[in-house]
């Protein structure tokens, strides 16, 4: 519980153009417009949401026999 949260405060960290002044935030979606037609870039961008959407723990899953 303690990455997924660590996770949770570096996104927010990350998000912190779109709560700010209108012309950061603008600034900041053209330049992700720009980078975001970069393979480079996506591939960048989703290795950071791995942990966040997929977890950072293997989890099994044990049902129990009939």
């Amino acid at each position: 519980m303690l990455r997924a949260q660590q996770l949770q405060r570096r996104e927010a960290r990350g998000q912190g153009d779109a709560r700010a002044s209108s012309r950061r935030y603008a600034l900041a979606k053209r330049g992700a417009g720009l980078l975001g037609r970069y393979r480079w870039a996506q591939r960048a961008w989703l290795r950071r949401q791995h942990e966040l959407r997929f977890g950072s723990t293997p989890v099994a899953l044990r049902l129990p026999s009939p």
